[in-house]
């Protein structure tokens, strides 16, 4: 669900917690590092003071979530 939600352009943190509000902090972290390990989307930090993470879909990915979803 989050890789399909974040398909639309760049996400931030937050942004996944708006999304799905009862998702616990734990687990939202725990399936975006899941979701970056298998290709699925990508996560950019940019050297900014507040840090600024943002999440991204994957072209390729979006094959691989259609083939195996």
């Amino acid at each position: 669900m989050l890789a399909f939600e974040a398909r639309n352009g760049c996400l931030r943190y937050s942004d996944f917690v708006d999304l799905v509000p009862s998702i616990s902090a734990r687990v939202l972290s725990s399936e975006l590092k899941e979701l970056e390990a298998d290709g699925l989307i990508v996560r950019t930090m940019y050297n900014e003071i507040p840090p600024r993470v943002e999440y991204s879909y994957l072209k390729l990915g979006s094959w691989q979530f259609l083939l195996y979803a």
